[in-house]
């Protein structure tokens, strides 16, 4: 049976970002692959509201109250991704980063999208005799690439954010790259054999099983996401990866940076099992505190008290908005 890969990109019509992605899903196509590409300027996606729905089905996972901005083209996009064997996400850079259609996407999938909370969910519904409702392909590990075009060197923040589709459907990184001063992609061979190289790899990886699916981009300092874009803690040689979260040490070897993760920091990785396990216990409040993290959560009572602050203080400073 024939594996699909499917590029979910943003950006204009047949623009920079549509031309690569159609390059690697070329590619991919003569190595024997379904191939289909989504751009989200077509897809109505309303963003995220924080009404906390989502999270509170963690706690209540036999109440599933739906997600209030239901009534768009997000589930349509589940369907999609189900369906596939291998992702590629694509984005031109605004700002330093891929713009706000990619980032809603990113907002929504969310909580409600989190492998290991979904699995929660739907293992105590099926014990409870209850439908499911999930789609047990949600748990699919599927292999992913990523790749960003910037009109300058203003990419900075490109990888962390494009990647952020990887922790919550549990997806492995198998390649990245980025694109600067781009003006016209296909009008360079190397980045036109790159995509094509990429395009080719996610057609390998989608044939593998997902222990066996490798990296195959650039140079990276997370061993896990591939990402370079590190927190630094003035003061300490501590880092933290800016997309999966691991905390670890950094260094100057020979002139070059490298960053060190202990096995134990790789198994709190926002894109392994352990890491998402670890995270679902810490939003229940039975995990192990976390840097920065309060020791107690407010009581009910004072939740009570400070939205009754919060009303005081909404009546002597309202909301400045345009007159309709």
């Amino acid at each position: 049976m024939k594996k699909k890969v499917l590029a979910i990109v943003c950006g204009r019509k047949n623009g920079e970002t549509e031309r690569a992605a159609r390059v690697a899903l070329m590619a991919a196509k003569e190595e024997g692959c379904d191939v289909e590409l989504i751009n989200l300027g077509d897809l109505t996606i309303k963003p995220c509201i924080g009404c906390g729905v989502c999270s509170r089905r963690l706690r209540e996972p036999l109440n599933l109250t739906p997600c209030p901005q239901h009534d768009d083209d997000m589930e349509w996009l589940d369907e999609q991704i189900c369906s596939s064997d291998a992702l590629l996400f694509g984005a031109p850079m605004y700002e330093q980063s891929p713009p706000a259609a990619y980032k809603a996407m990113c907002d929504r999938f969310g909580p409600s999208h989190d492998v290991a909370f979904i699995k929660h969910i739907y293992d105590a519904r099926v014990e409870a005799g209850i439908d499911p409702v999930y789609d047990p392909r949600y748990f699919t590990h599927r292999p992913a690439a990523f790749f960003g075009l910037g009109g300058s060197e203003w990419s900075y923040m490109g990888f962390p954010i494009l990647g952020i589709p990887a922790i919550c459907l549990g997806l492995k990184v198998v390649d990245r790259e980025q694109f600067n001063w781009n003006r016209g992609i296909l009008c360079y061979e190397d980045r036109v054999e790159r995509m094509k190289a990429m395009g080719r790899h996610l057609a390998k990886m989608a044939q593998l099983p997902f222990e066996e699916q490798y990296y195959n981009g650039p140079d990276s300092l997370c061993p896990v996401c591939h990402n370079n874009v590190m927190l630094m803690t003035p003061g300490t040689d501590e880092c933290t990866c800016a997309l999966c979260g691991m905390i670890g040490k950094m260094e100057i070897k020979d002139g070059k940076a490298v960053a060190h993760f202990t096995d134990e920091a790789i198994e709190t990785s926002h894109l392994t099992d352990t890491g998402r396990e670890i995270h679902y216990l810490d939003l229940l409040g039975k995990g192990k505190p976390m840097p920065g993290q309060p020791k107690r959560y407010p009581t009910p009572e004072e939740r009570k008290e400070a939205d009754a602050w919060a009303r005081e203080m909404m009546k002597e400073i309202p909301s400045t908005k345009p007159e309709r």
